[in-house]
């Protein structure tokens, strides 16, 4: 609630206080006195637009301040969006300061904010209803907005608008999956091969170095084959025997058996020689360890192609693998893990499609089941509204006149791609200003002062459904007067019993009704021309309404209809 306006320095006025009632306040005086630019100053407040030109001439600065009271809801609903802080209390001060450059700054409760904070402010403050809002009531959107208030359905339509965004996010999530299921498919497919390719081969580390050893002695079998015959003749000769040798050719094991027995006669002969047949039979045994050796190793040796191509073809597997896969086995096996670890995640995308596709098919089937209840909703509440509407506006010179509601789907309702947020429906509000005229679009039919008229007869219709709030009605006389402007009185006092209403009006039967009733003048004083804005007494009223009649303000005649007006409205002094 808007409870004192001040304005300083701005366009007209040079210093004005303004105390405003909590009911219906009405703003009245001459053409021109200033009372829209009373209604710029408010707006400044809500975050409008500033300019040099707002400035009065030979000012610094504008000041535009307001002090407005809260509710608890109100105020508890901008802490918690951090529009106020948690010090902030029922009662808050708006600041507004205009430059010579037509900048500006703005405070609430004296510490800086910005333009957006303001306007948030105002939507929870303030409701103008001029011009421009009455041309809202053309659009289908803000159609459908006062037809859920009416009806209560602002927590489905939230509802709904949940249900909704979850539904467009899964969907989203989907599309995304299936776009790259082909690929993901094939590169699955890849993995699969891969993994099993390399499973197939059987490796493992040892294989590797043992195969080169077996190769190694394959592919040189003859020639260690003709190294070892060699040294075993060396060392034996073809007898095979130790000790065995004919004619000048003996073996080395052989001539070994003719040089112990010299070395035993030495020994015979010296005891200093019996140390040195012990290296020598040493030696002996040892070369028959060698020659042993050498016959186990051509034992065991073997010259078979079929063996050394299947360790070839071995290993070039082995080789292949490495190649594709990894420099070496320990490479291999660690590609194997990323490719069983890419196919899980390839399972994990295939169930979550599954479950995607369950999910989204519930909530499609949630998304009909709430669009269908809220149209069912909404058709009661337009029968309900639209009969409401239409008795007001037999009282504001629309006599016979009607106002339905026209309910089409939307171009794709039960898509859920294709659904508003809003819900199923597309709304029309239509209306007939006489008897016999068919119902038609209110864009089409209703001039300026019809729809600020059926503005104030929705307004009216939703006053037990509102939070009580400021609502400043601008132009709701255009082209209006007599009993009709009377009607409109008694609809404007109707929505003040609840709420704040502050009208500006050139009608004495709207002014009539007012609880606190203003008067803007202007005059000039030592060459310059100023506005003021007075509360007029009880005493004074009559003076004005007689003004407002368009007769002589000064006459016992004019004086006495105002004072019947003020009587008809029982908040003026009885008729005399």
């Amino acid at each position: 609630m808007l409870q004192v306006l001040r304005v300083t320095d701005f366009v007209l006025f040079d210093r004005v206080d303004i105390e405003f009632g909590d009911h219906l306040n009405v703003i009245s005086g001459e053409t021109g006195a200033g009372k829209s630019i009373l209604l710029g100053a408010v707006e400044l407040l809500l975050g409008g637009e500033t300019s040099s030109l707002m400035l009065r001439a030979g000012a610094e600065k504008a000041l535009v301040e307001g002090l407005f009271s809260l509710g608890e809801a109100q105020l508890g609903q901008l802490k918690e969006e951090g529009v106020l802080t948690a010090d902030s209390g029922p009662e808050i001060v708006i600041r507004r300061e205009i430059s010579a450059s037509g900048r500006s700054r703005c405070f609430v409760d004296g510490a800086l904010a910005n333009l957006a904070m303001l306007r948030r402010l105002g939507e929870e403050l303030i409701q103008v209803h001029g011009q421009q809002e009455h041309q809202m009531l053309v659009k289908p959107v803000r159609q459908l907005e006062l037809l859920d208030f009416f009806g209560g359905l602002e927590p489905q339509r939230k509802t709904f608008a949940a249900l909704l965004n979850r539904y467009r996010q899964g969907s989203r999530r989907l599309a995304e999956l299936e776009e790259g299921l082909e690929r993901r498919q094939r590169e699955a497919e890849l993995a699969r091969f891969q993994r099993d390719e390399i499973d197939r081969a059987g490796l493992s580390l040892e294989e590797e170095k043992a195969l080169e050893e077996e190769i190694q002695l394959l592919e040189n079998s003859e020639k260690i084959s003709e190294a070892l015959s060699g040294l075993l003749e060396a060392l034996e000769g073809e007898a095979g025997g130790l000790f065995s040798a004919e004619g000048r050719d003996v073996t080395v094991l052989s001539s070994l058996g003719g040089l112990r027995r010299v070395l035993e006669s030495l020994s015979a002969m010296t005891g200093r020689a019996a140390p040195l047949l012990e290296q020598f039979e040493g030696a002996r045994y040892a070369l028959e360890e060698v020659a042993r050796g050498l016959r186990d190793l051509q034992a065991g040796l073997e010259h078979d192609p079929g063996r050394l191509e299947q360790v070839r073809n071995r290993l070039d597997e082995l080789f292949k693998l490495k190649k594709k896969y990894g420099s070496g086995l320990e490479e291999v096996f660690a590609f194997r893990e990323k490719l069983e670890a890419r196919l899980a995640e390839a399972g994990q995308d295939e169930y979550e499609l599954a479950g995607l596709r369950a999910e989204i098919r519930e909530l499609s089937a949630s998304l009909a089941e709430a669009a269908a209840n809220l149209t069912q909703a909404r058709k009661q509440s337009a029968v309900r509204l639209g009969k409401e509407v239409s008795r007001r506006l037999s009282g504001l010179g629309m006599s016979g006149g009607r106002f339905e509601i026209e309910f089409a789907g939307t171009e794709a309702a039960g898509s859920g791609t294709e659904y508003l947020t809003s819900g199923a429906d597309r709304i029309t509000f239509l209306l007939s200003t006489n008897p016999g005229i068919p119902l038609m679009p209110l864009s089409e039919v209703a001039s300026g002062g019809e729809l600020s008229r059926i503005m104030l007869a929705v307004k009216s219709s939703l006053v037990e459904i509102e939070s009580p709030s400021t609502m400043i009605f601008d132009e709701v006389d255009a082209g209006i007067g007599g009993k009709v402007g009377g009607m409109v009185g008694v609809y404007l006092d109707e929505i003040a019993q609840k709420n704040q209403v502050l009208v500006i009006t050139h009608l004495a039967s709207i002014a009539g009704f007012a609880d606190i009733h203003l008067l803007v003048e202007k005059f000039t004083e030592d060459g310059r021309t100023t506005t003021r804005v007075r509360g007029l007494t009880k005493q004074e009223r009559p003076a004005e309404i007689a003004r407002m009649l368009g007769g002589d303000a000064g006459s016992e005649t004019s004086l006495a209809h105002a004072r019947q007006i003020l009587q008809a409205s029982r908040k003026g002094e009885p008729a005399r």
